[in-house]
């Protein structure tokens, strides 16, 4: 028995012996090439950095600089970015204690160095430059360069009305949402990365195009300026009243009550415009309270009815040309999971915590963009996320993109808008 037993034990142990080399055998040529890119990558970091010190010393000889301070290499997502060409992300350059350069001395200083190591046109990035003058010292950081993306206000959008203009990649190449693949959308980023102009662009793109656009502005302030502009039917800014949240919400889902009975009966809706809904800030629009007084109830009722007729919409809409894209800082919040989020094919996420992109796309990708206004990631039926910059606009422009029209129909949202009769609230 104990022969059986000791037997036993060196078998396990020439077993994992043999196991061990083996595993060790097979990585030798993966630990060979991490060893190769990392040669390669000190390689280049010193030649770059022997590149910036001559720089400091001969073209910048007004500025006196005496060598490179500090580098690093930079964050491990510009890798992909930068195509394995090797930057030091931070670089510190020495000033003499009694140095104060000029505003023109400074702007010279930006442009030899962004000739001299040809950032731009290796790798797509820019230094941005930092005077520490207090600290005698200049700091210069590699980051994502500004893509100049303006809205296409030469896009044939009668002539393509299923796509609208989203954005730009970094190579130039557009990015539209194509509402037959994905008939429903959302938005989300912090507060300042561009959200509102995100929904400005898909206002602006839908009613060039000929389509119906209802808005929801939760946060009562910036979609405003929408009203009354072609294709914009109503902007609700308030909870009540007749043209407030609740109406706009409700004017969408009876149309949308009134095309299944359309289509029930064997007639077409052809001829019935493509209809766009945003929600701006959903989770502060649907927001409810808790208790169980007069004051809370009468609170919660009409969020829950908002609630269920948006989540019919984003269930049914698809087939019947409505579209609803809900937006805020969180996509992840109560008010948008469930069969709502399921619904949501195109996304827009804009700079966001870590918790905030993975909640929103499932990934940290978001998370990880520049601190730019507009740069955001898009994700639709054929991506599983790409950078891109959303198209802006200024105030001016849109005057010129979506100018102001008078009705033919009262902006009352309860009003025979679609020419339907009038049906009892439910």
């Amino acid at each position: 028995m104990t022969v059986i037993v000791i037997t036993n034990i060196i078998g396990i142990v020439i077993t994992l012996t043999l196991l061990i080399l083996l595993r060790q055998h097979r990585a030798r040529p993966v630990r060979q090439e991490q060893q190769a890119y990392v040669q390669r990558i000190r390689r280049e970091r010193q030649t770059i950095v022997g590149r910036l010190s001559d720089i400091a010393r001969t073209e910048f000889e007004d500025f006196a600089m005496v060598s490179v301070y500090h580098w690093s290499i930079w964050p491990i997502q510009l890798r992909a970015a930068t195509e394995h060409v090797s930057f030091p992300a931070v670089i510190r350059f020495q000033l003499p204690y009694d140095y104060w350069p000029s505003r023109e001395a400074r702007d010279d200083f930006a442009d030899h160095l962004h000739e001299a190591t040809a950032v731009a046109q290796n790798t797509g990035l820019q230094w941005l430059v930092r005077w520490d003058i207090p600290h005698y010292a200049v700091w210069a950081e590699i980051a994502f360069a500004k893509i100049d993306a303006p809205y296409p206000a030469d896009w044939p959008a009668l002539d393509h009305p299923r796509l609208i203009p989203i954005g730009k990649r970094r190579d130039g190449e557009r990015r539209f949402w194509n509402a037959d693949a994905d008939p429903m959308g959302g938005l989300a980023g912090r507060t300042g990365t561009g959200k509102t102009v995100g929904i400005g662009t898909l206002v602006i793109g839908c009613g060039r195009a000929g389509w119906d656009v209802h808005l929801v502005d939760g946060k009562m302030t910036g979609l405003g300026v929408f009203r009354n502009r072609r294709g914009v039917r109503a902007v609700g800014i308030e909870p009540d009243g007749p043209g407030g949240w609740w109406a706009v919400i409700d004017t969408v889902y009876r149309e949308l009550q009134h095309r299944k009975r359309a289509v029930a009966r064997g007639e077409s809706i052809a001829d019935r415009p493509s209809i766009l809904l945003v929600v701006d800030e959903v989770p502060t629009v649907l927001a409810l309270r808790r208790g169980r007084t007069a004051d809370v109830l009468g609170w919660n009722e009409p969020r829950r009815e908002a609630q269920r007729k948006l989540t019919e919409i984003a269930m049914q809409g698809r087939s019947l040309d409505v579209h609803y894209w809900p937006a805020g800082q969180r996509l992840a919040a109560l008010v948008v999971e469930g069969a709502m989020r399921e619904n949501l094919s195109a996304l827009l996420v804009f700079r966001s915590t870590l918790i905030g992109s993975i909640q929103a796309m499932e990934s940290s990708a978001a998370a990880r963009l520049p601190k730019m206004p507009g740069r955001a990631m898009w994700t639709d039926v054929e991506s599983d996320g790409e950078e891109i910059q959303v198209y802006g606009w200024s105030a001016e422009e849109l005057d010129r993109l979506l100018p102001l029209e008078t009705r033919s129909v009262s902006d009352h949202p309860r009003v025979d808008a679609y020419g339907w009769e009038e049906v009892t609230h439910r």
